[in-house]
């Protein structure tokens, strides 16, 4: 696990720039019929350079997914290696890097507090914080 403060400044320049921290829902019918919405957070970090993400992958204990981007606009030969963090180990990434991010501290910032909150949390008030944290990923520039 990266401990390390210039380590995990680095992991929080790479997150601000090329990753995501983001609230995830899912929506499902349980056995009684049923609708069951789960939110989760979710970190996730792509680069085309393995090379830049193999040392966090191996220090984090994480396996890095390689693919094609999903992206119309992506050359057919690129490939993107993406290392992500879900639950309980997004919080416990999110809590380490927290004082380094510069662009997506909202985001982690509101991430954490509803994992903080979630057990008290209304279902009305688990899809505000999921807007929200959408909201703040649709900002392209901080302060906006």
């Amino acid at each position: 696990m990266l401990i390390e403060a210039v380590d995990l400044a680095y992991l929080a320049g790479l997150l601000d720039a090329d990753g995501s921290i983001s609230l995830n829902k899912k929506e499902r019918i349980n056995k009684k019929k049923s609708n069951v919405i789960t939110y989760w957070p979710c970190v996730q970090l792509s680069q085309k350079e393995l090379s830049a993400i193999d040392w966090i992958a191996e220090s984090e204990g994480r396996s890095i997914y390689s693919g094609h981007p999903n992206s119309p606009l992506a050359q057919p030969e690129t490939i993107m290696h993406k290392i992500m963090w879900q639950g309980e180990s997004a919080i416990g990434l999110i809590e380490r890097i927290l004082p380094f991010l510069r662009i997506k501290a909202m985001q982690a910032s509101t991430v954490a507090e509803y994992w903080e909150k979630r057990k008290q949390l209304s279902p009305e008030m688990k899809e505000l914080y999921c807007q929200q944290v959408r909201g703040l990923n649709g900002r392209r520039f901080k302060g906006e």
